[in-house]
């Protein structure tokens, strides 16, 4: 047993690491970029709102790999494959919007980059609210209810939804617009299996479900 614990102890030890410096890498890209807008591009209203989303994508990115860094045990996690592949595409597919074309419309630019960077604030300031019990794949650490979790159950998910529908109106494509409903669904479902999860592990949390809607803050969605 002790030497099974050591193997998986090293195994979610360098997953840890290697989640880490995906993060860390992206943050470095979008912090690459924001450099090229600020020396390259001319600073106009346009050019700062860029600037602000490839600012707060960076905190965000690497916030996120810190979080990493310095987690403590899980108290319980769902490694089943179907379960973390769903969690791994759900996470890397905002990605695919970076081979699309974006619009050159500079309203329809503005107003995706805008809405992209509502999506970035929900999802930073829920990410320094769940602090060490992030996680991409299902894991329990402890029960997190504090602002905004005790607005929505998952005020991360709903950023990087919002996200990700203002990246699909930028590129202005079918394309984008099904990679923004693949992704909502597959949300959901990542949802309910961390729900599941989370009840599992502590059966306080069927009480948070009852009193606190998944995405929307309106009671008429609160099953959503």
């Amino acid at each position: 047993m002790g030497h099974m614990e050591s193997i998986n102890k090293l195994t979610r030890t360098w997953t840890d690491l290697l989640w880490a410096l995906l993060f860390i890498a992206w943050g470095t890209v979008n912090c690459s970029q924001l450099i090229f807008v600020h020396y390259h591009g001319r600073l106009n209203f346009v050019a700062l709102v860029q600037l602000l989303s490839h600012g707060l994508a960076s905190l965000y990115f690497f916030g996120a790999a810190i979080a990493y860094l310095i987690r403590k045990t899980t108290q319980a996690k769902d490694n089943r494959p179907h379960v973390v592949a769903i969690s791994i595409v759900t996470t890397l597919l905002p990605l695919s919007f970076n081979f699309l074309a974006f619009t050159n419309q500079k309203i329809l630019s503005l107003v995706s980059t805008a809405g992209l960077c509502s999506g970035l604030v929900i999802s930073t300031i829920s990410l320094f609210a769940l602090k060490t019990a992030f996680s991409v794949t299902p894991e329990a650490r402890y029960i997190v209810t504090r602002f905004p979790y005790n607005i929505v159950r998952h005020p991360m998910y709903l950023g990087e939804i919002i996200a990700a529908l203002f990246l699909a109106i930028a590129t202005a494509s079918f394309i984008g617009l099904s990679i923004f409903l693949i992704m909502v669904l597959l949300q959901r479902f990542r949802a309910r299996l961390e729900e599941d999860l989370l009840c599992k592990t502590y059966p306080g949390y069927r009480d948070y479900i009852g009193k606190v809607p998944a995405f929307l803050p309106i009671k008429l969605w609160k099953s959503f």
